[in-house]
């Protein structure tokens, strides 16, 4: 679940704010992982429609939810 870390704890593991709101005070390093953030324009490669293979394109936007419009470089695109 998305988030963000709000400290470091001495024994090593993570104070987590997940974005619903939701709070834990212990979450081991192996639990955590850093999430890509994109902007407009960036190149990048997607699996269109969730697909096993990779296709160049750009972010279109970022939408609210956390997810990317991506335009493809063969005209394909996905709003979110």
């Amino acid at each position: 679940f998305p988030g963000k870390v709000g400290a470091v704890n001495d024994d090593g593991t993570y104070a987590v704010h997940y974005n619903d709101g939701d709070k834990e005070g212990s979450v081991a390093p192996d639990l955590v992982r850093e999430l890509a953030s994109f902007s407009a324009g960036d190149k990048i490669e997607a699996r269109h429609g969730g697909g096993r293979k990779w296709f160049p394109g750009k972010v279109g936007a970022a939408n609210d939810d956390g997810t990317y419009a991506v335009n493809y470089d063969d005209g394909d695109k996905e709003p979110a």
